[in-house]
């Protein structure tokens, strides 16, 4: 979805090769995930997860354009985009949720999540919105496969089968194509007199 749609929004298409790193990596997530089992009555969840993707992909593209064209910081980027929808957020959890009580633990947990998981990863990720494209960019979240399961593997003893495995290596491989065989930037040609 990022791939075709940051043709046309961003008049960045990706190269041929590129395409071929993104199928690549659908084939291996696919190898992974197979056999799909999805139970029934899960169209709610489907239909969320959907929303989900199209949403994901159209920040792909605006997060390009925006950190690409502003000349804005990557820091100020990630402070106003995770403001707003921090605040939206805990706006929605008050009022459908209320507070709760943290202890001291989960009041650790909070700010590690806050400061780690997302402000410097969101302030990292909106850093490489400025050189990469919005296809290489988002190509990079597809390497969460693989570190999800292999750190499941590592510290919770999860097994992966060959074929996982081979799916996992997919997606890799897939990755490595579309970073390594990118587009050559486009320069504009000055006015030699």
């Amino acid at each position: 979805l990022v791939a075709i749609s940051s043709g046309f929004l961003n008049h960045e298409p990706p190269a041929i090769t590129q395409w071929g790193g993104i199928l690549l990596t659908a084939v291996g997530a696919t190898i992974y995930f197979f056999p799909l089992d999805i139970p029934a009555g899960q169209f709610i969840g489907l239909i969320a997860a959907l929303v989900c993707i199209i949403a994901s992909a159209w920040a792909s593209i605006m997060g390009r354009r925006v950190n690409h064209q502003s000349g804005l910081s990557p820091l100020i980027v990630t402070t106003v985009s995770m403001g707003i929808g921090g605040l939206l957020m805990i706006a929605i959890g008050a009022v459908t949720q209320g507070f709760g009580q943290l202890d001291l633990k989960g009041w650790l947990i909070i700010g590690w999540l806050a400061v780690v998981n997302t402000a410097f990863a969101f302030t990292i990720w909106n850093n490489t919105l400025r050189t990469l494209t919005a296809v290489e960019s988002s190509i990079v979240n597809s390497t969460m496969l693989p570190q999800i399961a292999i750190l499941a593997w590592l510290f919770l003893g999860e097994t992966l089968n060959p074929r996982q495995i081979f799916g996992i290596i997919l997606v890799g491989v897939g990755v490595l194509i579309v970073q390594l065989w990118r587009r050559p930037p486009v320069v504009a040609r000055q006015d030699v007199r």
